[in-house]
């Protein structure tokens, strides 16, 4: 139903205040959403084909390495992509997001 009214109509129904509160959660839905779809594509394929290092291996029970970020520390091509999309890839998918519903 949020997805449905507009602004205007959600001022007229509950004033400017909890409008403000519901447009906001709107636009952190839409980026949560984004940021999960995004990772589920490119992030965890990355952790689901990657191996542990050595002296990880030990430290760590085999159901771990699974879906964490311990299951790349092998490969470091991979623990590159990883930070350029933590680093980068998400702060420009928030200032997007920022930019777009300002």
């Amino acid at each position: 139903m949020l997805w449905s009214i507009s602004d205007d109509q959600l001022v007229e129904l509950n004033g400017i205040d909890y409008t403000l509160y519901l447009v906001f959660l709107r636009y952190v839905a839409v980026f949560c959403a984004g940021l999960t779809l995004f990772n589920c594509i490119f992030v965890l394929p990355c952790y689901l084909s990657g191996e542990p290092s050595r002296s990880d291996k030990a430290s760590y029970p085999s159901t771990v390495f699974k879906i964490t970020a311990i299951n790349i520390t092998g490969d470091e091509g991979k623990l590159i992509y990883i930070f350029i999309i933590t680093m980068v890839i998400t702060p420009l998918f928030a200032y997007y997001m920022l930019r777009k519903y300002r």
